[in-house]
């Protein structure tokens, strides 16, 4: 039986292929950026416009000279993940980060293979997560426009929704993005309460360690979407945050020669 999370379309059709999640996030997006452009024209070129920044020469304006592909070929620079181009002198290329980082020069090689094309109206957009900018970015902050998901989230409360499909399409995809952790929440007094508890729970977590196996090495751990225990430097116990009712026991020995750790796992049921 299919959990509530999953009675979202977009959060059904993204479990397909999870290897392909980036992939997916870039075609439901442009997918939903047509509809808008479709229903409410104006409010979708100005989605556009907030998403592209200030572009040099001037905004878009005309939907029937516009454009949207995703998965763009751009020959020896590799493949972006959108671009928007509107007849003649405009192109903006998206790059959509999930939670993958940056591949080596990669947006610099976008920012190149869009000099190239002379597009006097041209800008490189990175979409992803947080507003933080990483060393492997290697571009000037001037040469690139950074947006985030919950921007996009939040901007999306501006679109008119007369028309009920599209209110559907547009409320759906916020879900997705609040599914992934992608807009920014109010903190409210159940907060107090529940990130001791977190900490409790982890301490739990050692205890039961402890009584079955308490020879093996322990360091406890934590990050962005996870808290819990490294137990004799090759198995994770603890929970991910996306599955808070979930205690998880995984594995990261074995290699191949797709992915640098090729990881098993084993749940169990902590609480309903």
């Amino acid at each position: 039986m299919l959990g509530n999370n999953r009675s979202n379309i977009f959060s059904i059709l993204s479990h397909y292929d999870p290897s392909e999640e980036e992939n997916y996030l870039s075609e439901s997006f442009t997918y939903l950026l047509s509809k808008i452009l479709l229903k409410e024209p104006d409010d979708g070129i100005r989605l556009l416009n907030r998403i592209a920044g200030r572009l040099p020469v001037h905004p878009f304006s005309d939907r029937k000279a516009m454009n949207i592909v995703t998965q763009k070929n751009l020959g020896e620079y590799g493949i972006v993940d959108i671009a928007i181009e509107e007849a003649p002198d405009t192109l903006v290329l998206i790059e959509v980060k999930h939670d993958s980082p940056l591949g080596p020069r990669q947006l610099a090689r976008y920012h190149k293979a869009l000099l190239e094309t002379a597009k006097e109206n041209s800008r490189l957009v990175l979409l992803k997560r947080h507003k933080e900018i990483g060393t492997e970015v290697f571009l000037r902050t001037d040469e690139f426009h950074l947006v985030t998901w919950y921007e996009i989230h939040k901007w999306l409360n501006d679109i008119e929704k007369d028309d009920a499909v599209l209110a559907f399409l547009i409320k759906e995809f916020q879900t997705f993005l609040e599914e992934k952790n992608m807009k920014l929440k109010k903190i409210s007094w159940e907060y107090i309460q529940e990130v001791p508890a977190l900490f409790e729970l982890r301490n739990m977590l050692e205890a039961a360690k402890n009584e079955v196996i308490p020879k093996l090495h322990l360091e406890r751990t934590q990050g962005w979407f996870w808290v819990g225990l490294y137990i004799d430097k090759n198995f994770f116990f603890g929970l991910r945050y996306d599955k808070p009712l979930t205690i998880v026991y995984e594995n990261n020995i074995g290699k191949n020669r797709h992915q640098r750790f090729l990881w098993t796992w084993k749940t169990s049921t902590f609480f309903h």
